[in-house]
């Protein structure tokens, strides 16, 4: 609850500087702080967080702040981001199903914060992965944080309609996060 009610503070703020016509790169920079901020929340706290760890399994844990190392404008990639691509990651966010009428959701985007209104721009393509959960069963609509684990790919944003993310993750473990 207490999540969801600084999420919806955030996107006033955001909102709200927004319409008195202030830079668009000065909000990105806000809602990049924010985004920070609250998937902190989400994601288990520990002391001078790296951009990743790798677990006992094998596989690494990351904070959103890794993805941030893929450059939009001149296609170049970060040296800790090259470390984890195409490797078994654990990743915590939100969930935005492509398809809302899905009683068993398979393909959806991870996104570091709670989606709470039109109003509020989405997060830029290099933080929002596009999860499709491997095998047959998928998952119900859930506004809790969720895990993501699986193999994370980098898909370069081309700009057609269907490329929704610079990731794409095959998730062979989904799981919401009540705490």
């Amino acid at each position: 609850m207490f999540v969801r009610i600084l999420l919806i503070f955030f996107s006033l703020i955001l909102a709200v500087n927004c319409s008195r016509g202030d830079k668009l790169s000065v909000a990105k920079e806000k809602m990049l702080r924010e985004i920070d901020t609250v998937s902190s929340l989400a994601t288990p706290a520990r002391k001078n967080q790296p951009l990743y760890f790798k677990e006992k399994n094998g596989d690494y844990r990351l904070s959103w702040k890794i993805l941030r190392e893929y450059n939009l404008e001149n296609k170049k990639i970060g040296k800790n981001l090259k470390e984890v691509l195409d490797k078994n990651v654990n990743i915590i966010g939100f969930m935005i199903p492509l398809d809302y009428s899905a009683k068993n959701i398979k393909e959806f985007l991870l996104v570091p914060y709670v989606p709470s209104c039109a109003h509020v721009p989405p997060p830029p393509p290099n933080m929002i992965i596009k999860v499709k959960v491997e095998g047959k069963k998928g998952m119900k609509l859930t506004y809790y944080p969720i895990e993501v684990v699986g193999k994370i790919k980098l898909v370069p944003p081309t700009g057609k309609s269907t490329n929704y993310g610079a990731y794409s993750i095959t998730a062979s473990l989904v799981k919401e996060i009540k705490r």
